[in-house]
């Protein structure tokens, strides 16, 4: 089986490390407005899918922090450059800086930024070294921590990537409990990429039982969140489910549509990644 969304919901747990808030509200202080700007280049950058330049911008703004033992934002450096170096390929890398940033969150009592490290490292586990009993301990403990903190949406991106491990070790049955714990989530987050995973998550739980046509139903509806990429990553998703539905369809006798989204998903492809996304990071 095919698993959906090579990226998975990582990438969603990007986007709150630019900001000065929290999502609970909690505060984090920073030394100088130097460090912020730069925190904010590296994560427009990223969001940008220029991975290169994130990096770089993550390395000056690591380095200030460490000046000023500011674990809060050291935290979430790592986090961003977790990501970078997966992005890279550079899973090492990525894994090293991901519990290097766990050990700055604990040290500055960050339950929400340990929360998304967590999950990060799970889905670095589960995908890239399947290790799926690891990252079934990475991704719990993540929960755990989003239900203290009272984050509906980080308890959503819970929820859909432990779904995700289990439908990738053919587990339906345990996969299908967190898929319906999210049904209490998704319509209150309102946010598009999770309804791109949500249905499709649907779509694979029917397609496995043969209820094909379900599954294309689900299918669908997750194309209705793809017209609006608002930001690279999300036609990152979009991009990943054009494929998912190409081989769908082509699994099951509709070249046409198949072909359709093959198109589809290679043009966007296309349109996202440039040749520098091959360029090494050995010296970063």
């Amino acid at each position: 089986m095919r698993l959906l969304l090579k990226y998975k919901i990582l990438l969603l747990l990007f986007f709150k490390i630019i900001f000065i808030q929290s999502a609970h509200g909690q505060k984090v202080e920073i030394s100088n407005d130097s460090l912020r700007k730069i925190v904010v280049e590296a994560g427009r950058a990223f969001e940008k899918l220029d991975n290169k330049s994130s990096l770089e911008y993550s390395q000056k703004a690591l380095n200030l922090a460490y000046e000023t033992q500011n674990y809060a934002y050291i935290a979430r450096i790592y986090n961003l450059l977790g990501l970078n170096y997966t992005e890279f390929t550079d899973y090492r890398k990525a894994e090293d800086a991901y519990l290097k940033g766990i050990d700055a969150a604990i040290k500055a009592n960050e339950l929400e930024v340990e929360s998304w490290l967590d999950s990060n490292l799970a889905t670095l586990y589960q995908v890239h070294f399947k290790q799926h009993d690891k990252a079934l301990d990475y991704h719990l403990k993540s929960l755990a921590y989003s239900k203290k903190i009272e984050s509906d949406y980080d308890i959503l991106l819970s929820y859909l990537n432990i779904t995700i491990l289990f439908f990738d070790i053919d587990n339906y049955k345990d996969g299908i409990v967190y898929l319906n714990k999210a049904d209490d989530y998704i319509f209150k987050i309102n946010e598009g990429a999770t309804y791109i995973t949500y249905y499709s998550l649907y779509a694979l739980y029917y397609n496995h039982f043969k209820n094909y046509e379900k599954a294309e139903e689900s299918y669908l509806l997750s194309l209705k969140y793809c017209e609006d990429n608002r930001y690279d990553l999300q036609g990152v998703h979009a991009m990943e489910l054009y494929d998912d539905i190409a081989h769908f369809y082509a699994a099951h006798n509709d070249k046409n549509k198949g072909y359709d989204y093959l198109v589809k998903h290679l043009t966007l492809k296309d349109s996202l990644y440039s040749v520098e996304k091959t360029e090494t990071i050995a010296n970063y």
